[in-house]
């Protein structure tokens, strides 16, 4: 659900998003897709398209969770900081999420 208060341009990036991904998944629900026997040079195609899409979403979702913990909690994140890094970490330690400072 959005926040009512968004603006109509940060919709469009959040929508856009959505799109790339729904368009994705079509791409990815090809028989050979699915059971594996596509050609490598098709495998690496899809995994090239996944790529690219997953990157394309990273800005309007690290500014909807930036915008949703400074409002939920006061927290707010520094121009540039990437807030996903504190969701995806490798390890234990997330020392290097900008939330860890508060």
């Amino acid at each position: 659900m959005l926040d009512q208060k968004i603006s109509d341009k940060d919709v469009k990036k959040i929508l856009n998003a959505t799109f790339v991904f729904s368009d994705l998944l079509a791409v990815m629900q090809h028989h050979d897709a699915i059971t594996g026997t596509e050609l490598q040079y098709v495998a690496i195609d899809y995994q090239w398209r996944l790529h690219k899409r997953q990157q394309a979403s990273i800005p309007p979702y690290n500014q909807w969770i930036s915008d949703r913990l400074a409002k939920e909690t006061g927290i707010k994140v520094k121009k540039g900081e990437d807030i996903l890094m504190c969701t995806g970490s490798q390890n234990d330690t997330v020392s290097d999420c900008p939330v860890d400072e508060f």
